[in-house]
């Protein structure tokens, strides 16, 4: 079976072609502007005429003008928030991060967690406890 590519040509009622920027579509991502202009990524739902329904990654829905889409997002772009909990051990990285051990027994991971990616409170929690582990 041979894929075909299909160019979606918008038009509205006035006639008038339309499209959203890197020719988004229906299940892309995009960067755009929420309804108070705050930056956000969204994935577009469905395309009006003059407005274009998305859904952000914190599950809020808006329907937006056109304009408020600034571009496409590549796949890779995404930024995703993860919540990952776990003991901590030795930095490595030449300092610049530290050890977080997830699961148990015999399903126990290692993942390399950068300082610089925790918010300030989490960050001191760690080094203490990093610090706490040397004096021992």
């Amino acid at each position: 079976m041979t894929e075909k590519k299909v160019k979606l040509n918008l038009v509205g009622l006035d006639g008038n072609a339309f499209s959203l920027p890197g020719d988004a579509k229906v299940g892309d991502w995009v960067d755009c502007k929420d309804p108070v202009g705050v930056h956000a990524q969204c994935k577009v739902l469905e395309i009006l005429e003059h407005n274009v329904i998305v859904e952000c990654k914190t599950g809020h829905r808006w329907s937006l003008p056109h304009n408020n889409i600034i571009r496409k997002l590549d796949h890779s772009e995404v930024k995703v928030r993860i919540t990952l909990e776990g003991t901590v051990s030795e930095p490595v990285c030449d300092g610049s991060a530290f050890l977080l051990w997830t699961g148990s027994g015999q399903h126990k991971h290692a993942c390399v967690v950068q300082y610089a990616d925790l918010d300030p409170i989490t960050r001191s929690l760690v080094e203490g406890l990093l610090k706490a582990q040397e004096e021992n």
